[in-house]
Formats: C-alpha cells, structure tokens, sequence
C-alpha cells in the first residue's frame, strides 16, 4: 500500500547504500563469532591451528571453485580461522550464494533471502542448536566444525519442493561407517544449488561435512563416496564426470523405468561380444617382423568375429570369466589346440553391471519414444542417449582391455597370469609370434618380403637382365641367370606341384598358397606367386 510513497522517498537520496557479502560476513563474525581479546583465552585456537592447519587445508576447503573471493575458499590462515571459528572462513559468504540461489529458483519461502537476518539465524542455530532438543556447536567439545548437514537442519522448514521428502527418506537409510546417509544427501542439495560455482565432488562434499580439527580426511572421503552410491542405488541421485546431483523428477520417473526393465543372459551376450569385438578387432591380423601378414581367427565367448585364420585367438569377457573350471576346461583344450591363444579376462562385476544398464536403458527409452514427448523429456532422453553412447564406447570397452591384460593367458597347456604391467597389445604380440614360430618351422626359409606386385611377374619378361633382389634372397636365379630349381623354397614348391599333378589333386596358384601359407610353412602367397612364375 505505501510502495509509490516509498519510491518516492528513495528518489530523494542519491547515494544508495546495499548490504554487501563482505559486511554481512563482518555482522556475523561481530555478533555472533567474535572471541575475546585476551591472549591467554585465544591462545587455545593459534594452538589449535597450528596442529591441524595442514589437514584443514587439504579436506576442509573447496577444490576448483569456478571463481575466487580473494583465496577465501581455497586458502585459510590462523587469523581468519580464529575469526569464523567454529566456521570455516568462507561458511558465511556460502551460505549467502546457497539460500539466494534457492530463494529465486522457488526452492525456498521469501524469508530465506541470504541476507543478514537470515544468516545470523541460521549460524546462531549452529551454535546454540536447531532445536531445544539438539545441542549446538557452542555445547560441542572445543576442536568441532561447523558442517552444511546442520546448516540444512536449520533452515528445513523453509525448503520447499520434493527434495524435502527425499532426504527425509534418506536420512531413514542409516549409516555408512558411521557417517549418516542423510547428512551426504543433506549437504549435496545445498552444494547443488551452486553446482556451477563450486562443482559436487566428493572433495567438496566432504570439506563442507568436515567435523573436528584432526578428522582422518581420507576417511571421510571414502564415507561420503559409499553414501553417494547409496543414494544412487535409490535413485535419487546421479554421477556425471565426478560430480554428483539430484536426479529430477522426469530422471527419477524414468529411472524407475529403468530398474524395471529385465537384460536376459543372450541380451547381455550379444551386447559383450558387440563390444569386445570393438577392442579385438584390431588383431584380426599379425605382422610378423614387417614380412609376412598372418590372418588370425577371433574369437569372443566362442562367437566367431573372423571367418579365417593361420593362427587363433580366443577372448572370454568378463561375462563368463565366472564360468567354473573355465581355465580348466581350456588348459586342457590348449594341448590339442596348439596354434590357439586364450585369453579370459579377470573378473569384473562393473562390466555386466553397465551391460545390464545399457539394455535396460535402450528398453526404457524405446518405451518413451513410443509415446508424445514434451521438450524436457526429449532432453532428458537426449541426455541419457549420450550417456549409453559414452559407456559403449569408452566405457565398457576400456574395462574389457583392462580385463584382458590381468587376466589369464592359456597356451599350448601353459597358463600365464597377466599383471596388467603390459598392454593388451604387447601381450598378443609376444605369444602369437611364439605360437608362430613354433608351429611354422618352414617359415624361416621364405622370411622374405615382397616390396612391389609387379616384382611377381618380372620373370615371365626377363631377359637374362637385373631382377629385383628378392630373387636372390629366395635363391632362385643365379649370378649367370640360370633358374635355380633345387634350393629350399623352390624345391620344396616344384615336389607339391609333381606330388599333386602325379595325384589328380587341384594343382592352381590358389590351392598351391594356401597350402604353403598353412603349417609348417606359413609363407606368404606372394612369395608362393612369385616361384610359381619363376
């Protein structure tokens, strides 16, 4: 009723007076935080201080905020320590950011401004406690820290919306360690609602629920870090590149749809060896010391990915690594199957749990899709896509490779514990040229390379002239230009030829290079070719 009189008023003044950040800090710490001045009474906090400064440092301040207030959050020194205790120096400042930020997004009743009045109320409940019932910081044994679970007591009945009723249910989780489920998800809300100031990690989540001066820091981070997950197995809340969230309600609902979608055994086969076969692929050849290509035959879980090959290469993903007496099984497969590697990967429950989370996922999603969609939901949708897109190709392929170089390696009845210290790579490297050496004794005499195709006919023209020096290496031309018939490759080529001509058996080039590209030779069909034409 009296706004125009008011409006009137302040057009008289020109100097325009607001409450900043740094008086309401100052207000605080006047009223409610100041110590005495009397040296033997402080001296208590410098010892304090002086004691935990460094563990202070490392778990009670914030960790990347996206802007500064002059080190206030990041940095910490004995007298603004001794001026906030039993807060933290940067408490106060946000605390400001967290119930303004709350206020405008309609989170919070008009009272809870940030302002003045608002923070000497919420640091006098921290004191003296929220309730008559529940004793504050000034009852707590010297040495005790302000945390925002308390921080959040304080100011409960003035949150609005549906989180109040997912922590309350939360708080009903118990513990973790000790530290209470309630107090993790009571301190990410607040955290959230400056997520892009200061990002929801477990450092930061942690520093703000550090409790007393000498607290084991690492500790608390792994107590928080359990306490999320917890939540998140609820379905209340989410990870994205380390930093936590609530889930809002179109994720929750459409979380819940998730969780009641089913992955059967053959969907979560069908999904490893999709995914594993992006990681092997890469193997489907072998280049033998620059000379000779092998083909090799893959394999993943038993499913065929290559139709051929002189040598063999078995995966087993994480998925079947459980199978009982598998290595058994295969140890004794190996002493038959002597140009065959095995590779079972370790044991790694993550990876059928993000198979099972992918299937599911695509489930809910196509359910969605079959419906009208608003552009918050297509969003959420658009979100999730990427996500699932992220765990198949990064994600699940990145556990399998890790699987493969600490698991077991099976071969010729030998097994071999990886350790992880080389690449999965390295590993096929070394025991598919083992395999190879040991199975293609011929190989030796035709180690040779054929730098150009045209070098393969050159003979059919040749007219006693210079040949390319891979003639000479294979020993079939001598110095006066006469065919040599007798030497290792040739000799051996020209007796399959008159064996299969005596025989009736198929005597073309093609028949001729695979049998020499098989055991015990291995040799390559253009050497093949080319003494052929010679």
């Amino acid at each position: 009723a009296y706004r125009p009189e008011l409006e009137k008023i302040k057009d008289r003044f020109q100097i325009r007076v607001t409450l900043t950040p740094e008086n309401i800090d100052t207000v605080v710490k006047k009223r409610l935080l100041s110590k005495v001045s009397d040296p033997t009474k402080t001296k208590t906090f410098e010892d304090l201080y002086n004691k935990f400064s460094g563990s202070l440092a490392t778990f009670a301040l914030i960790k990347n905020p996206a802007r500064e207030y002059g080190g206030l959050l990041t940095r910490i020194n004995k007298e603004k320590f001794i001026e906030s205790y039993p807060l933290m120096p940067y408490h106060v400042l946000l605390m400001q950011h967290i119930f303004g930020s709350l206020r405008l997004r309609g989170k919070a009743v008009p009272e809870l401004t940030g302002r003045e009045r608002a923070i000497l109320s919420v640091v006098r409940a921290l004191l003296v406690g929220p309730k008559t019932d529940v004793k504050g910081l000034a009852y707590a044994e010297i040495g005790s820290l302000a945390t925002f679970d308390a921080v959040y007591d304080a100011i409960h009945l003035e949150v609005r919306g549906e989180y109040q009723s997912i922590i309350e249910d939360a708080s009903k989780l118990g513990e973790k360690e000790g530290l209470k489920i309630g107090s993790v998800a009571k301190a990410l809300f607040l955290l959230q609602q400056v997520g892009d100031w200061i990002p929801c990690t477990v450092d930061n989540i942690a520093a703000v629920l550090y409790s007393y001066l000498g607290e084991d820091g690492f500790s608390l981070r792994n107590k928080v870090k359990l306490c999320l997950e917890e939540l998140q197995r609820n379905k209340w809340i989410t990870e994205e590149d380390g930093k936590w969230r609530f889930l809002t309600n179109i994720e929750r609902t459409f979380e819940q749809e998730v969780a009641s979608k089913f992955a059967s055994a053959s969907e979560k086969k069908e999904l490893a060896v999709e995914i594993a076969k992006s990681v092997v692929s890469e193997f489907k050849t072998f280049n033998y010391g620059g000379i000779r290509v092998f083909d090799v035959h893959l394999f993943v879980d038993d499913r065929e990915i290559t139709s051929k090959g002189q040598v063999t290469i078995k995966f087993y993903s994480p998925l079947v690594a459980t199978e009982k007496d598998l290595i058994k099984l295969l140890l004794t497969k190996s002493l038959a199957a002597k140009d065959t590697v095995y590779i079972v990967c370790d044991q790694e429950k993550k990876f059928e749990q993000l198979l099972e989370k992918v299937i599911c996922t695509e489930k809910a999603i196509k359910d969605r899709e079959a419906k009208s969609l608003t552009p918050e939901e297509e969003n959420t949708l658009s979100r999730y896509r990427k996500e699932l897109e992220v765990i198949k190709s990064d994600e699940l392929p990145k556990i399998f490779e890790d699987s493969c170089e600490n698991g077991t390696l099976i071969v010729q009845g030998k097994e071999v514990k990886l350790d992880g210290r080389k690449s999965l790579q390295e590993v096929v490297k070394k025991y598919l040229k083992d395999v190879i050496d040991d199975l293609f004794t011929q190989f030796p005499l035709a180690a040779f390379k054929v730098e150009k195709d045209e070098h393969i006919g050159i003979i059919l023209t040749w007219q006693k002239g210079r040949l390319p020096h891979i003639y000479k290496e294979l020993q079939l031309v001598d110095d006066k230009g006469n065919i040599l018939m007798d030497r290792p490759v040739a000799s051996r080529i020209l007796q399959e030829i008159r064996r299969r001509y005596k025989e009736g058996e198929d005597c073309s080039g093609a028949s001729l290079a695979e049998h020499f590209g098989s055991q015990p030779y291995g040799w390559d069909p253009k050497i093949v070719r080319l003494t052929l034409a010679t």
